[in-house]
């Protein structure tokens, strides 16, 4: 196999957040507050629900990406603020404040760097497939020291779908030119990793990183229909096995 095209969270990056915690809103009514607006900390929480449900409806298709930073934005202007600064930075900055205040843990999995690093001594090339936003996960990647292995970055945020669609992944292989025979999908949802691969018949690694029982993953399996061209397997370890091998 010559294309690695890899899901992110929860399989190359361990990952918690909680946007739930009283806290948590209270710390971003107070961040938000400090550019004029007059939020209370569950104001706000229902305003940002309501705003990304209204982005989501502004978008065509089944699998609807929204940049959140349209978002924040609205938050900011429609609650009476001011940005100081040029709208697109400001628009940023509250984008990774609002991340760092939500993260609780941020690291990769054991062998990300080792099976990324191999790849690359193999002469194999590497993408990201990403549902997600742009203006978390770049500075996600870079604080992960993962950024340099890929040969292309597709963020669901930039393109206004996401996995399972299989516009999102028909975008990557187009743009980079790659043969779904000589491409594998890797990643830890069923619904969406292996579901996209379904959909372009490609090869796909599910790596069950939560420890789903059986029968939830038979659940999930069910949106796959008669694709059974994947492998199960319990961690990112035995994916680094499985490429070892191969070179032998």
């Amino acid at each position: 196999m010559q294309n690695y095209i890899f899901d992110l969270y929860g399989t190359l990056i361990d990952i918690e957040t909680d946007e739930e915690s009283e806290s948590f809103w209270q710390d971003m009514c107070e961040y938000y507050n400090d550019f004029g607006t007059s939020y209370s900390p569950m104001e706000l929480k229902r305003r940002y629900h309501e705003y990304c449900n209204r982005e989501e409806k502004a978008l065509i298709g089944d699998y609807p990406e929204i940049k959140l930073e349209k978002v924040f934005l609205s938050l900011l202007e429609e609650g009476g603020g001011y940005s100081p600064i040029d709208r697109y930075e400001w628009t940023l900055l509250c984008a990774q404040y609002f991340r760092a205040l939500s993260r609780k843990k941020l690291v990769t999995y054991k062998d990300t760097i080792t099976l990324l690093k191999t790849l690359k001594q193999q002469e194999k090339r590497v993408y990201l497939l990403s549902n997600a936003q742009t203006c978390f996960t770049l500075d996600e990647m870079q604080k992960c020291k993962i950024t340099p292995y890929f040969n292309g970055i597709y963020i669901s945020s930039d393109y206004g779908v996401k996995k399972p669609s299989r516009d999102f992944m028909e975008i990557l292989l187009k743009n980079e030119r790659l043969k779904v025979k000589e491409s594998v999908m890797i990643g830890n949802d069923l619904t969406s990793d292996i579901c996209v691969a379904s959909k372009v018949g490609m090869k796909s690694i599910f790596i069950n990183s939560y420890h789903h029982d059986v029968e939830t993953l038979q659940k999930e399996a069910t949106c796959l229909g008669d694709y059974h061209d994947y492998v199960q397997v319990d961690s990112l370890t035995d994916v680094l096995t499985m490429v070892k091998e191969k070179k032998r």
